[in-house]
């Protein structure tokens, strides 16, 4: 008899996802995710505990406004969180989403953010942030702190830098490997 190999869940439609479980609620988390952290997944931790019967979607894009479009391809980041889901969340592979659609990719931000923001409509769905800076309006998420000591920029800065024992402490060892040997952000 073969065990079931663990995945994580993916969706290509959040609305249809979401719709489809009408008696349940969603908490969404979305970001460039460039590269994903150790504090993107404290994060991902506080809201599985705050909402312990809520599926959490982590929703990765390019879209941002005040940074530069990310030097890692999309499909890597999402590979990185996939791959950090199932080693740090096992237990919570039921209720973690990992959406793969390109529904708020492009280069029309405001675009985006209107197929975002009609995602959002949902009655049953959290929009959260893990700081109080957002391109929506602050009555669509709600705010669950991290620690500040991680930024995505702060890594991206430090590795162009050379500083890689430090990069070291503060990403995962999965995307710190795929980094190096593949010369990300240098």
């Amino acid at each position: 008899m073969t065990k079931d190999k663990k995945h994580v869940i993916e969706t290509w439609d959040i609305p249809i996802f979401t719709k489809n479980k009408p008696n349940e609620n969603f908490c969404l988390v979305s970001g460039t995710f460039n590269p994903p952290h150790l504090g993107h997944f404290e994060f991902f931790k506080k809201v599985l505990q705050k909402y312990p019967q809520n599926w959490l979607i982590i929703s990765p894009h390019n879209l941002s406004e005040t940074k530069q479009q990310p030097a890692v391809p999309l499909e890597i980041r999402r590979e990185w969180l996939r791959k950090v889901v199932l080693e740090e969340f096992p237990d919570d592979l039921r209720r973690i989403v990992l959406n793969v659609s390109n529904d708020c990719e492009g280069n029309d931000i405001e675009e985006a953010q209107e197929k975002f923001i009609e995602i959002l409509k949902s009655p049953n769905i959290i929009r959260l942030r893990g700081d109080r800076e957002s391109v929506f309006p602050e009555s669509s998420y709600e705010v669950v702190l991290h620690n500040g000591e991680y930024s995505s920029s702060r890594i991206r800065e430090l590795l162009k830098n050379g500083n890689f024992e430090d990069v070291k402490k503060l990403v995962p060892q999965i995307v710190f490997k795929s980094i190096i040997d593949n010369e990300f952000y240098s």
